[in-house]
């Protein structure tokens, strides 16, 4: 048997969409952590808390910080109870530090959420509201504005997903600047046209890449490797620009012809 090997040539990436390049791949990544802890502490907190608690309204995850604002190895999901004010009830911390298990903490007696906490949540209901209503569920992630606003604003990335198994959702997501208020939307951007979705199974075997094309932008997006990251396979996307490659956080241009 004979085994042929290809050499893939990659392009030079434009130099006017190196910085929008890079914004895509940290951010991406960004969201991608921040989902996975959400969801690994949703998952912690349905295991030690049984019944589920008819008290609660929600959560908001964090990256722990130590006394000089420096990030720490660890999350903290915080769970808040419903009414005004809302007070936390439970905490699961989880570090980024493999093997390490979730730790759970009931908050006896509870305590205040944060103002930091109350703004996000602020935030997270009027960007939704800004840019509703939607045709699929949406799983809202937030984090500073960095370059898309201002110091002090939020972003925050409605990311529409699906119940469907062995499925990644390429579309339709929203990005929302929301002041430093937190109550009012800035801009309301659609990452893509349309709600789309991609197996990633074929005749019972996860498929080895993905194909979609973006018609908003010439580069693909945050949502790009933040859906390489999730479906743990690389996304050849199609623009205007020509065909890149999604491999989690690296962004190629494989081929100027789209």
């Amino acid at each position: 048997m004979l085994a042929l090997l290809i050499a893939v040539q990659f392009l030079p990436t434009p130099p006017e969409l190196e910085a929008k390049i890079r914004r895509a791949s940290d951010l991406g990544v960004a969201i991608y952590l921040l989902d996975q802890a959400a969801a690994a502490g949703t998952d912690a907190m349905m295991e030690y808390v049984q019944p589920p608690d008819k008290d609660l309204a929600g959560y908001v995850t964090l990256r722990e910080t130590g006394p000089k604002g420096k990030p720490l190895p660890s999350w903290a999901v915080s769970f808040y109870t419903k009414g005004s004010p809302p007070y936390v009830k439970y905490r699961i911390r989880l570090s980024t530090v493999k093997g390490k298990k979730p730790v759970f903490e009931k908050v006896n007696p509870p305590l205040l959420l944060p103002e930091e906490g109350v703004t996000l949540i602020r935030a997270r209901d009027a960007a939704k509201k800004a840019a509703g209503p939607f045709e699929q569920p949406i799983n809202p992630v937030m984090l500073p504005a960095g370059p898309f606003g201002q110091p002090g604003e939020i972003l925050v990335e409605l990311l529409a997903s699906t119940e469907k198994e062995n499925t990644v959702v390429m579309g339709r997501h929203f990005r929302v600047i929301i002041g430093k208020d937190g109550t009012t939307a800035q801009s309301v951007t659609a990452l893509s046209k349309a709600p789309s979705e991609l197996s990633t199974y074929e005749k019972g075997k996860k498929v080895d890449s993905l194909v979609t094309t973006q018609e908003s932008t010439e580069y693909p997006l945050e949502t790009h490797v933040f859906a390489s990251m999730l479906a743990g396979v690389p996304i050849y996307v199609r623009t205007t620009r020509g065909v890149w490659l999604v491999d989690r956080e690296k962004i190629r241009l494989l081929s100027s012809d789209p």
